[in-house]
């Protein structure tokens, strides 16, 4: 019942993020990265993902820590399971499955990570979140339980409810524009 009720919410917000304007996703994502720096700027090892066209835009993002000289992860799809990569001016970046962009010749990273930034489909006031897919981002995060964990969206994203079940994790802070 709660898979049936994910898949019809992911359809409806997907819907929703497709009718949003190439302009507005550039004004949100530009404000969201100055607020979002002011909160990030002291951590040293930071996660984030390359963005999909219907997310938060993070290359500035990126850039930024990346001119701070912050260790920079990105999640890589390995045998069905996101590990943690380091990325670089000389990280090869290639398209996968999804859009999902991914690092060629990858190094993985096996220590702590002080924050993860992580992209979902929708949120409700109680900081339940709806997920893509397949639960990469659940199975990960249950790895780095002390890593700070924000979560980064279009307020359009915030709905009402969101079922759950004993295996989703919720963030430890939401930003939005």
């Amino acid at each position: 019942m709660i898979i049936n009720q994910k898949s019809d919410l992911r359809l409806q917000i997907k819907a929703i993020l497709s009718s949003l304007s190439a302009d507005t996703k550039y004004k949100h994502s530009k404000n969201l990265t100055n607020k979002l720096w002011k909160k990030i700027k002291d951590y040293d090892v930071c996660m984030i993902f390359f963005s999909k066209s219907d997310e938060i835009n993070t290359e500035k993002i990126i850039q930024k820590l990346h001119r701070h000289k912050k260790l920079i992860l990105i999640p890589q799809i390995v045998k069905n399971n996101i590990v943690p990569v380091i990325y670089d001016e000389n990280s090869i970046l290639e398209k996968w499955e999804f859009a999902i962009t991914q690092i060629q010749n990858y190094v993985i990273y096996t220590w702590e990570i002080d924050l993860i930034i992580v992209p979902w489909m929708a949120f409700d006031k109680e900081w339940n979140r709806l997920g893509r897919w397949k639960w990469f981002y659940d199975r990960f995060l249950l790895q780095y339980q002390n890593s700070h964990k924000i979560w980064i969206c279009f307020p359009e994203q915030l709905i009402d409810y969101v079922p759950t079940n004993k295996s989703d994790i919720t963030m430890d802070e939401i930003f939005t524009w």
